[in-house]
């Protein structure tokens, strides 16, 4: 499948975004077919950081019945 052709829901994309130094940054998640954004704050650079605000952010996310 090329990267442009996206047929079903559920194919999310996951980046960060570096603030400042010492100020953490974005975690940014993209559902490719609907375009849906999710992302929330990083109080720092980490992998741990990142994986716990994405977890909480996507649960969130789904948890409130939100459709792409």
């Amino acid at each position: 499948m090329s990267i442009g052709n996206h047929r079903r829901l559920g194919h999310w994309e996951g980046d960060s975004v570096e603030g400042a130094k010492g100020s953490g940054g974005i975690a940014t998640d993209v559902e490719r077919k609907s375009r849906v954004l999710v992302a929330a704050k990083l109080s720092d650079k980490s992998a741990d950081a990142f994986y716990l605000v994405t977890t909480t952010a996507l649960r969130s996310y789904l948890r409130n019945g939100v459709k792409p």
